[in-house]
């Protein structure tokens, strides 16, 4: 892979470290994890994120430090150890608290709040899905909006929740068009879906259902027909409901 010859080619001109170039050779680590998590090697991502994390305490970086953790939890939370991932987020939300760096904030609040709607506790995850956005409204960053307003939204899903839920992931998914962010369209799609099947607005989740599918399919080539069949049926089924109401309205009219 042409970026990881890049970075590696990087780390090895700045050998030996020292406290000019640490910070490039951090860079050079964070851009090997990110590739190396991009290609599902975890233990290899791991392995240079930690090499980030002893860089921060060697240099005294607190930024640094809960930037590399921040990543490490993202990490954990990819590979679906979301019992690890938690410690370890929490261990950086407190680095970035306690030294004001809010740079990683919104990562790591919106790592604990997925971590804690996968292990099936929403109400938990809900303090941090909303402090994600708050951080990310506070920074005025695009890019973090779109993430913390569709992990809040899906928190509401799986509280059950579905009309918040939907304002906040029609919220995310407006900004997320304006940038082009595929995955983040995709996800809003999903949640969108479950959001509008919750509030028995089936033609409106059949529509995002099979938005979703589309990207799926071109990104995965291939998604099941199952749960697309399942809204579709409900959907008829509500219009037939609604078709029968009319009817008898007519009737007891006559």
């Amino acid at each position: 892979d042409s970026a990881s010859t890049w970075y590696i080619k990087a780390a090895e001109v700045l050998a030996p470290v020292d406290s000019v170039n640490y910070s490039t050779l951090a860079v050079s680590y964070l851009g090997l994890g990110a590739v190396a998590a991009r290609l599902s090697n975890f233990e290899r991502g791991l392995v240079y994120f930690n090499r980030v994390e002893a860089l921060a305490l060697d240099y005294h970086n607190p930024s640094l430090q809960a930037n590399a953790v921040s990543c490490k939890a993202t990490l954990l939370g990819d590979e679906e150890k979301y019992d690890e991932a938690v410690p370890v987020a929490l261990r950086g939300l407190a680095i970035a608290q306690e030294t004001g760096e809010n740079n990683s904030i919104t990562a790591l609040a919106g790592t604990l709040a997925i971590c804690y709607i996968k292990l099936g506790k929403p109400e938990q995850a809900l303090a941090y899905s909303k402090m994600a956005l708050k951080n990310a409204l506070d920074r005025h960053s695009a890019n973090e909006m779109i993430s913390a307003n569709y992990v809040l939204g899906y928190n509401y899903v799986e509280l059950k929740q579905y009309k918040i839920a939907k304002d906040y992931l029609l919220a995310g998914l407006e900004l997320a068009e304006k940038n082009n962010e595929v995955d983040n369209i995709t996800n809003a799609y999903g949640q969108l879906a479950s959001a509008y099947e919750g509030l028995g607005l089936y033609k409106e989740a059949l529509l995002y259902r099979n938005k979703y599918s589309d990207i799926r399919d071109s990104l995965l080539g291939g998604e099941s027909a199952g749960r697309i069949a399942e809204v579709e049926t409900k959907y008829r089924v509500a219009q037939k409901d609604k078709e029968l109401a009319q009817k008898d309205k007519v009737l007891l009219q006559n």
